[in-house]
């Protein structure tokens, strides 16, 4: 009896320690990103409507194929310096990504979005340890992000944690 409780204990040790460790949800991390890259990004925030179906449901039986692209509806404002006040109705394609078998999953409804502008139009990529999408942010979140965008403080290091609800 002992050697059945071994090996099922040796298996979930493994793959506990395949598990996917990701750092804490931070838009202003990803502000910082996106402003480095070489891409063009909108920060938009408002309604995204799209068939939760259609997304993947976290963990893929097969990693080395990549999710097919969701596309969604986005309703709500862009950010500007004076906070997201530029209203924006616009076709989005969300793109999971994977590492290993874990892929990035969201749901419609609030949403923040760091959208990448494409010849296509919006991309935005949702990757297993967040990505591009937040759901559930708070005022403080979008006001520091307008910081941010106006050169003001951005950040922990300036003074100004900014958290996820």
């Amino acid at each position: 009896m002992i050697r059945p409780v071994l090996v099922a204990l040796s298996l979930f040790a493994a793959t506990q320690a395949a598990a996917l460790t990701c750092l804490p949800a931070d838009p202003i991390r990803n502000f910082r990103e996106a402003q480095a890259a070489p891409e063009s990004y909108h920060i938009l925030h408002g309604r995204l409507r799209f068939d939760r179906s259609l997304m993947p449901r976290g963990v893929s039986d097969d990693p080395g194929v990549a999710p097919n692209p969701v596309d969604a509806q986005f309703e709500g404002f862009a950010l500007g310096s004076e906070g997201f006040t530029t209203p924006v109705e616009a076709e989005v394609v969300l793109q999971s990504t994977c590492a290993g078998p874990y892929c990035g999953t969201f749901g419609p409804g609030e949403a923040l979005l760091f959208a990448e502008i494409t010849e296509a139009g919006y991309l935005v990529r949702i990757g297993p340890c967040s990505g591009g999408a937040f759901d559930q942010v708070n005022q403080d979140t979008l006001d520091g992000l307008a910081a941010c965008l106006r050169g003001e403080g951005c950040g922990p290091e300036d003074g100004a944690a900014l958290p996820v609800k």
